[in-house]
């Protein structure tokens, strides 16, 4: 999705794709909700310089990233479930200003969540309300994010 794509995705499986499921950029502000997206061999969702609502979806078995948000990206990712998966379960690059909340990160090998730079302001801010499930809660913070990780324990650690 590209430009100005207001496009909606809802109730829609997408799986085994070869590259990203969904590749939002631009200005688009597209609304993706209860999908299932699963079987990726890379990130499932990448979000680049755009917004949107990722909405009530189950992200399963990816190989990258269940959620991967770059480049001043201001996506809104709300309830849902992000693992299990062979990657990351979120990643936010420098500049990003995305939020993730009320979501579940479960089963992924790789870190529960993954902050490379400052993450447009704060962990606080950018993710809310969350629980990781079932695996050891990691966090990857770049050096120059680690002054903000405090905040970042807003998020909820269960364990099984």
């Amino acid at each position: 999705m590209d430009d100005r794509a207001a496009a909606k995705l809802e109730q829609t499986t997408l799986a085994c794709n070869g590259g990203f499921a969904c590749f939002i950029r631009g200005q688009s502000q597209p609304v993706i909700s209860r999908c299932i997206i699963r079987d990726g061999k890379h990130h499932a969702i990448v979000v680049e310089s755009a917004g949107g609502l990722i909405q009530g979806c189950s992200i399963l078995n990816n190989a990258g990233a269940a959620v991967l948000i770059q480049d001043a990206a201001e996506p809104q990712v709300e309830c849902c479930d992000l693992g299990p998966g062979n990657g990351r379960g979120v990643v936010m690059h420098a500049g990003a200003k995305g939020v993730v909340m009320k979501c579940k990160v479960e089963g992924n090998t790789g870190d529960a969540v993954a902050i490379d730079g400052v993450a447009g302001s704060d962990p606080a801010t950018n993710f809310q309300e969350n629980s990781i499930v079932g695996m050891t809660p990691s966090l990857d913070v770049h050096r120059e994010a680690l002054e903000h990780l405090q905040a970042y324990l807003a998020v909820t650690c269960l364990q099984d």
